[in-house]
């Protein structure tokens, strides 16, 4: 068990000592270790899955995200087991596969779960960065409200995305996007690729939500080898205000100016420099972005079969 000290605001040592009671309980073996960074995380992760172990992220998405993507690097096969205590913000990776936001409930299925296949997205940047990411990449406007939500300081818990995203919206400046799919299976949908347009962003994700349960992308089926694409285009900051009120239940892609479409394979582009959003965790990384999803590249331990039609916690 890798804890993140700094997620929940201190949250994860409360997570760690209920999930601890459980495993003693259990008479399971376990150990628990505190990472430094999320590097250190990834480090203490690759050792632990190499060793053939189950290795369970205590904290939020950041922290679960690089956990899950060492594991994957750690074995190339497909076979890393990975799973989550949540203990973050957000916590939509462990939503999106129906694990329990109690520490009690979430360290039994570490005892009687079921292991689900899942997928990565792989992002590399024109300089040759390569990071990864469990559950979603995003440029534009909700990138930078993450990057906001991450520096706020009085602000905490889910409240902090939607005040982000307001504050993002009001200093708002235009951007160009262009998504191409570079020569691979073109993407389905409503999209055609080349697409260049003006607009607010764009989503890549593997699940349905981000910042804390907005179904940004309801299609999105973890697990199954494709990226479901979001594309944000322009309209007026009164029609973007609609737009967040929708996406909470995912409704939000009935509107003309949201196009969606699936891909496996994209390259991403911005006419202007801003951060890229990665499982809640905001990088800089440069233009253009070449994203590809990495089919089955570990088992994460959950209820069963994620369906992200059913109720989440």
């Amino acid at each position: 068990m890798i804890v993140n000290p700094a997620a929940g605001g201190g949250k994860a040592y409360q997570c760690l000592q209920a999930t601890q009671t459980v495993l003693d309980a259990a008479g399971v073996r376990y150990l628990a270790q505190h990472s430094k960074s999320l590097i250190d995380a990834g480090r203490l992760a690759a050792e632990a899955a190499l060793r053939g172990d189950q290795v369970v992220a205590v904290g939020g998405d950041g922290m679960a995200g690089a956990i899950a993507s060492a594991v994957a690097r750690a074995k190339p096969t497909g076979d890393g087991r990975f799973a989550i205590i949540p203990a973050g913000r957000g916590n939509d990776l462990a939503r999106t596969y129906g694990i329990p936001f109690s520490s009690n409930d979430a360290a039994k299925l570490l005892l009687d779960g079921q292991l689900c296949a899942m997928d990565l997205i792989e992002v590399t940047g024109a300089d040759g960065t390569q990071t990864t990411a469990a559950g979603s990449l995003y440029v534009g406007i909700a990138s930078v409200a993450g990057q906001i939500a991450n520096d706020f300081r009085l602000i905490r818990g889910p409240v902090a995305y939607p005040a982000a995203a307001l504050r993002a919206l009001v200093g708002w400046k235009p951007a160009v996007f262009t998504i191409d799919s570079v020569g691979s299976t073109p993407v389905t949908g409503a999209i055609r690729t080349p697409d260049e347009f003006p607009g607010y962003g764009v989503v890549i994700a593997s699940i349905p939500y981000f910042g804390a349960g907005m179904k940004v992308a309801p299609n999105a089926s973890p697990g199954d080898g494709m990226l479901e694409v979001v594309l944000m285009r322009h309209a007026p900051k009164l029609i973007f205000l609609r737009v967040l009120g929708m996406i909470r239940n995912g409704t939000h892609v009935k509107l003309p100016q949201i196009s969606t479409g699936r891909a496996t394979d994209l390259e991403v582009t911005c006419n202007r420099s801003m951060p890229v959003g990665v499982d809640g965790e905001s990088i800089h990384i440069p233009f253009p972005l070449r994203i590809r999803v990495i089919p089955n590249a570990l088992r994460i331990m959950a209820p069963g079969s994620p369906d992200p039609a059913s109720p989440r916690p």
